[in-house]
């Protein structure tokens, strides 16, 4: 039996000439008919300069490749190196097909990203945990 899927579907109209012209939001625009003057915004407010120099931005690091055999799970650990923190993570499938892997767990740990997979396929597969570092200081 053919599973079915039903889709709501919505009719757009566009306003007529009585049509009433929404307010500005924070009660400052003029309107005349159908037109709105508003003032212009001020200018935003900026934080001090940061220091002098090259910024340096985030780094990925890899783990050692894992290799998971059927009915198994692994755990690879990506870290990142002292003065850095991570700020993120996640993994990279190897060999091109990751049909059969599960992630069990993705999460940071310490100054390390964690994954865990489980080969639910007939095959081995394997995966690497990948962790982004910033430079702290």
């Amino acid at each position: 039996m053919a599973a079915a899927a039903l889709v709501g579907i919505g009719v757009l109209t566009a306003p007529g000439a009585s049509a009433h012209t929404p307010g500005g939001g924070d009660g400052q625009c003029a309107h005349t008919g159908a037109a709105a003057s508003c003032p212009s915004r001020p200018e935003p407010v900026r934080g001090p300069a940061g220091a002098a120099g090259t910024a340096k931005g985030p780094r990925i690091f890899l783990s050692p490749q894992m290799t998971v055999t059927p009915g198994a799970s692994e755990t690879a650990v990506a870290g990142c190196p002292a003065g850095t923190a991570v700020t993120g993570g996640g993994f990279q499938y190897r060999g091109g097909d990751s049909s059969g892997l599960s992630v069990v767990a993705s999460h940071a740990l310490g100054d390390a990203w964690h994954v865990t997979m489980t080969n639910t396929g007939p095959v081995d597969r394997a995966f690497r945990a990948q962790v982004i570092c910033l430079p702290m200081g």
